[in-house]
């Protein structure tokens, strides 16, 4: 697979006169992506996304292929194996920005005890 570039990313940008995006491409069993932004901030913001995103992936925690939940006879629920991820990555989890710490119920995203 080619990696997507920021070129790419500029142009799917402008097409769609939007101030940023962020493309994400699959295998089977691999990922890339790149990211663009109007702004030289806006562009790191987005990547900083973009690196959240890929180690969610990384971690098992989103997957792409298998969206079948996990039953309590395979190990951890998704719920459980987030809280996991969010506890061993607080320090990272802290930098992200506030709307990306807040669920979409609402409910904090914040690593709990």
């Amino acid at each position: 697979m080619n990696r997507p570039t920021i070129t790419q990313a500029r142009r799917i940008c402008e097409a769609l006169k939007a101030r940023g995006v962020i493309i994400l491409a699959f295998t089977e069993d691999n990922f890339a992506g790149a990211s663009y932004g109007e702004t030289k901030g806006e562009c790191g913001q987005l990547g900083r996304v973009l690196d959240k995103i890929a180690s969610l992936m990384g971690s098992g925690f989103v997957r792409v292929w298998d969206a079948r939940p996990v039953t309590p006879d395979e190990g951890e629920s998704e719920a459980d194996r987030f809280r996991r991820y969010l506890r061993e990555n607080a320090e990272e989890v802290h930098k992200w920005p506030e709307w990306m710490r807040i669920g979409a119920h609402g409910g904090s995203m914040e690593p709990s005890e």
